[in-house]
């Protein structure tokens, strides 16, 4: 027992005593506190203990109030069909298209790097086939340029069509591949070796 006299105390009093204290410094509660109190006092009563559905998981699958009723049946339809909205089998179609451009990159890098790679064993100048490489080089360049450019007009329309500005997508920089695929020109490996 502590020595302040008050003799045994609630297990509430030190929450009393600082909401006693708040409420002399700034008045009465703000409404969220006194609402989230009425909420907690009704759980411990358990006024929600009897409640229809009590225990069982909810039913998402009711219907959507953001969707419009006239495209309901249309929604639900497709749904069961395995159909998505546009948007989403084109943020599908957009992950994708980068990973095969990024992959196609990786590709490429294992591949000249494993041709340089042997073009130096050799004891004769490899000059024809570093040209053909310089080629192939070149129109992966070309490619990748292309590619990231269908990209960012997929990414156009996609950020037109989806519902939710959190949702949209970034273009994508082609410089970071080109810098990449620079390094990798097969004449600069070459040389490097």
């Amino acid at each position: 027992m502590s020595g302040s006299g008050r003799g045994a105390e609630r297990p509430d009093a030190p929450v009393r005593r600082a909401m006693q204290a708040h409420k002399r410094r700034s008045g009465p509660l703000p409404f969220e506190t006194f609402v989230e109190r009425r909420i907690r006092e009704a759980l411990e009563q358990g006024l929600f203990d009897h409640l229809p559905g009590h225990g069982q998981p909810l039913d998402l699958g009711a219907e959507n109030p953001f969707e419009d009723p006239d495209w309901r049946v249309a929604y639900r339809i497709l749904k069961n069909a395995g159909f998505a909205p546009r948007w989403i089998e084109l943020g599908r179609e957009l992950e994708a298209d980068w990973q095969l451009c990024l992959e196609r990159v990786a590709a490429y890098e294992r591949r000249v790097r494993a041709d340089v790679g042997r073009l130096r064993r050799r004891l004769v100048p490899a000059t024809a086939e570093l040209a053909a490489l310089h080629g192939a080089h070149a129109r992966l360049v070309g490619e990748v340029v292309e590619r990231v450019q269908a990209y960012n007009e997929k990414v156009q329309i996609y950020n037109l069509t989806v519902p939710i500005f959190s949702l949209q997508r970034q273009r994508q920089r082609v410089e970071p591949l080109l810098s990449r695929l620079e390094a990798l020109e097969p004449a600069r490996l070459y040389a490097a070796g």
